[in-house]
C-alpha cells in the first residue's frame, strides 16, 4: 500500500492538469466581494450551487480560514518582509479562488466516485497513516507526531485530516479509472525520443523577398486573392457584446478622504499593519577603525558613556548625533536608523537594541564599528509619515467599493427585459459596443480579459453577465492592477467562417504584396538550388546569385535554428534529406532557403536505453491528462453550476430577493 507521500506524488500529474485548468477558469473574486465573505457580512448566502446543492458561507469559511492560515504561515516562512496590505489582499484573493474551486471539483468528482461504487475502508486509511514516514519514530507509528504534523502542517484535527485523506484517495481512484485507457506504444515513445534528440547541422543560402510598399493592387486583384485564400481569413467563433465600464480612476476623482478618517484608520490599524516585528532606533557612533590599539576602544567607550550621561541630563539626542556621531548617513538625520528587523545589523548592536524598551537609552554598546549610544524609538511609524499613504489607500479602497456597488446596481437593474443602455445612462455611464471577439482576443478598449471572455461565451444571446473586474494585463497574461468593473450583455454569437473582405482588406493587401515579392524571387531561388547541385558548392552558388550564406549550429526538430528563421518546415526538410544532400528552394514568408546538410547526428541508442522509460512516462502522463481534461470538461458541461457571488452580494446591498445568475463554468485545460 502506498504511503500518503507516494499517493500525493502519484496524483500530482493527473490532478494537477484538472485542478490548474479548473482554477484558471472558474471565478474571479473582487476584493470587495472577498471582504464581505471573510468578514461574515453575508451569513447564510449561497456562494455556488451545483445541481441544486447549495454551498454557502458556513461550508466555505472553515476551509477558507484553514487555507488562509497555511498560506500565511508559508509566506512568513519564505519571505523576509512583512505582509503588506496589497500582498494580503492578493493572498486572500488567491485563497478564495482556490477554496471555491476545490469545493466544486470535490463535489463533482466524489459524486462520480459514488456512481462508480468506489469506497475507501477504515483499514486502508489506517495503513496509509501508519506507513507514512512523516508519522513514524524509530520505524513505528507515533500518534503524537501524527497529531502535531496534522495540526501544524495541515491546520486540521486528526478527524478532519482522515476525512480529507479518504476523499483524496477516492478522487485519485476516479482519476486512475478514467485515465486507465491511456496507452503509449513503443513506436510512439521512440518517435518522441528521436524528435527531441536527433540533430542536424546545415549550411544555407537565403534569398529574401522584400514586399514593395508602394505597390497598389486594385480591388479586383485583392478580391481575387482573397477568394483564392479564404482559409487564411477564417474567423473562429466570436461573441458580440455591449458593455458599460465603471472606471476606478474616475470614481476616485470624486472621493475626498478627511484628515479624521486618516487618523482613525491609523489609530485602529497601526498595531496590526505597521508593527511588523521591526524596531526603530537612533544611535550615536564613536568609531574605532580596524587596526587601532585597545586604547582607541577604551577612548570610544568613555565618549559613549559621557554622551549618554549628557542625554540623560536633558540634552537633545538628535542634536548630539548631528554633532558627534561618526556615522555620516544617520548623523544627518539625528541618528535615525529607521526600522530594522533581526539579522539586518551587527549582532551585538541588535541584541542591545532589541533589549531596550520604547524611549529607553542604552549605555555604551560595543559593535565591530566601535561604541554606540542607542535610543529606541516607538516601533510604529509616526502618523505624519504614514498619512499620505493611508489617504491614498483609503481612497482606492473606497473607490473600489463605490465602483463595484455601481456595477452591482447596474447588473440588477439590467436584468430581464431592461435596456442596458438606458439603465447605464441613468447611472451616468455610457454603453460601448466593441468589435466581436474570439476567446483569445482583446475586448475593445478593455483589452485582454480572459474571465470576461470565458463567461461571455457561456451565456446566451440577450443575457447580462456578472459584474466583473477589469484588470491591467501584465506579463504572461496574468491579471494586473484593477482598472474598474464592467457590466455587459451578449448581443450576438457569430459562428466560424471567412472574415468579411472589408474587415481584412489591409491584411489581404499585405499578403498580396508578400506573395508578389516571393513570386519575384522564386525563379532565382530555383536557379540558386540548381546551381548549388551542379557546382556541389552552396557557398559559391550563394555568391553567384546574391544570396546570404551561413552555417547553423546543430539543432533538433523541436528547436529549429534561428538562422533559418526558426521555421519548422525548413528544419523538417533538412532532417528528411541525407547527409551531404541539398534541398530547396524552401519557401517561407520572408523568402527562400536552399539548404545543404553538413552533419546528421542520430538519436543515441544507449541514451534511449537509459531514458526510454522517462519518455514513456512523460507521454503516458500527457495522454492521461488529455483524457482527464476531456472527461472533466464533459462533467462540468453536464452539471448545472450557478455562480451566485454577484447575486447574493446585490441582495445584501439592495434588499430584493436573491437572484441567481446561471453560469455554466467554462473549462480550459493545458492550453486547449
Amino acid at each position: 500500500m502506498a504511503t500518503i507521500t507516494r499517493m500525493r506524488e502519484g496524483m500530482k500529474p493527473v490532478m494537477w492538469a484538472v485542478a490548474v485548468a479548473f482554477v484558471a477558469s472558474l471565478f474571479f473574486v473582487g476584493a470587495t466581494t472577498l471582504r464581505k465573505i471573510v468578514r461574515g457580512e453575508t451569513a447564510g448566502a449561497t456562494i455556488v450551487e451545483i445541481d441544486g446543492k447549495k454551498i454557502g458561507q458556513n461550508e466555505f469559511e472553515p476551509i477558507f480560514y484553514r487555507e488562509m492560515k497555511l498560506r500565511y504561515q508559508r509566506f512568513q516562512r519564505d519571505s523576509e518582509r512583512p505582509l503588506t496590505e496589497a500582498a494580503e489582499r492578493d493572498l486572500r484573493l488567491a485563497t478564495a479562488n482556490a477554496v471555491l474551486n476545490q469545493i466544486v471539483m470535490k463535489e463533482l468528482v466524489l459524486r462520480e466516485a459514488r456512481r462508480m461504487g468506489l469506497r475507501v475502508s477504515d483499514e486502508e486509511i489506517r495503513i496509509l497513516l501508519e506507513n507514512n514516514p512523516n508519522f513514524q519514530s524509530g520505524g513505528e507509528f507515533d500518534r503524537r507526531k501524527y497529531e502535531t504534523f496534522v495540526a501544524e502542517q495541515q491546520g486540521m484535527t486528526p478527524g478532519e485530516f482522515e476525512s480529507w485523506l479518504r476523499d483524496a484517495v477516492l478522487m485519485d481512484r476516479v482519476f486512475e479509472m478514467v485515465s486507465a485507457a491511456a496507452r503509449v506504444s513503443d513506436a510512439e515513445v521512440k518517435a518522441r525520443f528521436d524528435e527531441e534528440t536527433e540533430k542536424v547541422r546545415v549550411a544555407y543560402a537565403f534569398l529574401p523577398a522584400t514586399p514593395d510598399a508602394e505597390a497598389k493592387p486594385s480591388d479586383g486583384e485583392l478580391k481575387a486573392f482573397y477568394s483564392a485564400h479564404l482559409d487564411d481569413y477564417r474567423l473562429p467563433q466570436r461573441v458580440r457584446i455591449r458593455y458599460a465600464f465603471v472606471d476606478l480612476d474616475k470614481t476616485r476623482e470624486g472621493i475626498e478622504i478627511s484628515a479624521a478618517q486618516v487618523r482613525e484608520y491609523y489609530e485602529r490599524n497601526k498595531a496590526v499593519h505597521f508593527d511588523a516585528g521591526e524596531i526603530r532606533c537612533r544611535h550615536i557612533l564613536f568609531e574605532v577603525k580596524p587596526g587601532q590599539p585597545e586604547s582607541a576602544w577604551e577612548d570610544a567607550r568613555r565618549k559613549a558613556a559621557a554622551t549618554a550621561a549628557r542625554i540623560r541630563a536633558g540634552e537633545d539626542f538628535a542634536k548630539l548625533a548631528e554633532e558627534l556621531s561618526d556615522d555620516p548617513g544617520s548623523a544627518a538625520r539625528g541618528g535615525d536608523l529607521g526600522f530594522f528587523g533581526r539579522g539586518q545589523l551587527d549582532p551585538d548592536f541588535e541584541e542591545a537594541a532589541f533589549a531596550l524598551e520604547e524611549d529607553e537609552l542604552s549605555g555604551p554598546v560595543k559593535s565591530v564599528f566601535g561604541y554606540h549610544v542607542v535610543k529606541r524609538e516607538a516601533d510604529v511609524p509616526a502618523f505624519e509619515e504614514q498619512a499620505d499613504e493611508i489617504r491614498e489607500m483609503l481612497g482606492k479602497q473606497l473607490a473600489e467599493d463605490q465602483a463595484m456597488a455601481t456595477a452591482m446596481e447596474l447588473t440588477a437593474r439590467a436584468a430581464g427585459e431592461a435596456d442596458l443602455a438606458a439603465e447605464a445612462g441613468a447611472l451616468g455611464l455610457k454603453v460601448v459596443e466593441p468589435e466581436p471577439f474570439a476567446a483569445g482576443d482583446p475586448i475593445g478598449e478593455l483589452g485582454w480579459q480572459r474571465h470576461i471572455a470565458e463567461e461571455a461565451f457561456a451565456l446566451d444571446v440577450g443575457e447580462v453577465g456578472s459584474a466583473l473586474p477589469v484588470t491591467e494585463p501584465s506579463m504572461r497574461g496574468a491579471a494586473g492592477g484593477l482598472r474598474g468593473f464592467v457590466v455587459y450583455q451578449v448581443t450576438a454569437k457569430l459562428e466560424p467562417g471567412p472574415a468579411p473582405f472589408d474587415k481584412v482588406k489591409d491584411r489581404v493587401a499585405a499578403d498580396w504584396r508578400r506573395d508578389k515579392a516571393l513570386e519575384a524571387v522564386a525563379g532565382r531561388a530555383g536557379e540558386l538550388f540548381r546551381g548549388a547541385e551542379e557546382r556541389g558548392d552552396l557557398e559559391a552558388a550563394a555568391r553567384a546569385f546574391g544570396a546570404t550564406y551561413g552555417e547553423t549550429p546543430a539543432f533538433t526538430r523541436t528547436a529549429p535554428a534561428g538562422q533559418l528563421g526558426g521555421d519548422y518546415g525548413v528544419a523538417a526538410a533538412a532532417f528528411d534529406a541525407p547527409q551531404g544532400g541539398v534541398v530547396g528552394p524552401l519557401r517561407t514568408s520572408a523568402g527562400f532557403y536552399v539548404v545543404e546538410v553538413l552533419e546528421k547526428e542520430a538519436a543515441d541508442a544507449a541514451l534511449y536505453a537509459t531514458r526510454g522509460d522517462e519518455y514513456r512516462a512523460r507521454l503516458l502522463n500527457q495522454r492521461r491528462q488529455l483524457i482527464l481534461a476531456e472527461w472533466y470538461r464533459d462533467l462540468v458541461a453536464r452539471a448545472r453550476i450557478k455562480n451566485n457571488l454577484s447575486a447574493y452580494l446585490g441582495a445584501q446591498e439592495k434588499g430584493p430577493p436573491e437572484r441567481e445568475d446561471g453560469f455554466e463554468i467554462p473549462f480550459s485545460a493545458l492550453g486547449y
